[in-house]
């Protein structure tokens, strides 16, 4: 088993440990700096600035897509709170960098605790994980700068790297909690009033190379972002694509709009093995409505159903664990070496939602 569940999770301890490593660093510096920058006309600017590119980073960090409208405002908002927080805490600026550099950290570590939890590993409460980390990584700056000269150990800056924490990871919560019921609310709405008449039917003999025409543009889209090259090739190039759905036909069902084939799901026992939406029909409810539909089909004949997802493939996973679906155990792909996910659903998850 690997130290990490994935490139996200290892970048993610890299960028934690380079930042910490950073701020370390130049503890001798930061009074000299200080000094220096103390009367400088342009500090708080520079510093307003810091704090507004900290806040974007920190309300970033709970989104899964590009910023909407109203993330646009949530930063906004958040950085004002914060400044008047700061304001009103009346702290010298070096001070005052405590709370930019210790909410980093703390998101850092959430995020990356997060994918870990997300990717199947046992991590209890990422966020209290997370609050402790950095408070236990704030209280050694302070060791360390109570033995360097001209640096004192501060009680008061250890509370305001425990105040940083909390700003960070609420933060980052919030903002990843409101996108959450807003984008599941937006797919409500389209599988209430889809704008497009859409109707999943079982596959018929002559959808076969519209579904492997469909399967390549979605392998191509979602999948080269986690798929070693040689393993995405060795799938496009070959016509293990055109196998895979001449074998499954008969469990295989489709949606289809307007003449076009948007969607696919194949059934294998009691195993989702596959669900694929257009990627350019993503983001619609489709897939929602898909899953929703080969889980009414599988739960006709099973009491317990499973399907499994690559590791690396962090959107999927969050898109079956915002249905119910609940991680069961971890396995290993036989074709490609690479970690995956099981995931498993009772008829008493699905009454739940």
């Amino acid at each position: 088993m690997s130290l990490f569940t994935s490139d996200r999770e290892r970048r993610l301890w890299l960028w934690t440990l380079a930042v910490v490593v950073a701020i370390y660093s130049t503890l001798g510096l930061a009074g000299t700096l200080a000094e220096v920058l103390r009367d400088h006309p342009v500090l708080p600017a520079v510093f307003f600035f810091l704090m507004f590119l900290t806040v974007a980073a920190i309300v970033g960090s709970g989104l899964k897509r590009r910023p909407a409208g109203r993330d646009v405002w949530i930063v906004l908002g958040v950085t004002a709170v914060y400044a008047m927080t700061v304001l009103r805490m009346g702290v010298s600026p070096e001070e005052r960098t405590h709370l930019m550099e210790y909410s980093i950290v703390a998101v850092l570590i959430y995020n990356a605790l997060s994918e870990r939890s997300d990717n199947g590993r046992r991590v209890p409460v990422p966020a209290l994980l997370a609050f402790l980390a950095t408070v236990l990584v704030g209280w050694l700056d302070e060791g360390i700068q109570a033995v360097l000269p001209n640096r004192v150990y501060d009680n008061f800056d250890v509370f305001s790297n425990a105040i940083a924490a909390t700003i960070g990871i609420v933060t980052s919560v919030v903002v990843g909690w409101v996108n959450a019921v807003v984008d599941r609310w937006r797919e409500d709405r389209e599988q209430r009033d889809p704008g497009e008449t859409m109707d999943i039917r079982p596959a018929r003999a002559e959808d076969a190379d519209a579904l492997a025409k469909l399967s390549r543009r979605v392998i191509e889209a979602n999948y080269a972002g986690f798929l070693p090259p040689d393993v995405l090739d060795s799938w496009l190039a070959g016509d293990a694509v055109e196998q895979y759905m001449a074998a499954h036909l008969e469990t295989c069902h489709v949606a289809e709009q307007n003449g076009e084939l948007v969607a696919v799901y194949v059934i294998d026992g009691d195993l989702l093995d596959l669900l694929m939406v257009h990627p350019v029909r993503q983001g619609r409810g489709i897939g929602g409505m898909m899953l929703a539909d080969a889980e009414a089909r599988l739960f006709k004949s099973h009491e317990v159903i499973r399907l499994e997802s690559f590791a690396a493939n962090v959107r999927t996973n969050r898109f079956y664990r915002a249905r119910g679906w609940r991680v069961s155990g971890e396995a290993t792909d036989a074709d490609t070496g690479m970690e995956k996910i099981l995931f498993a659903k009772g008829t008493r998850q699905s009454s739940k939602r």
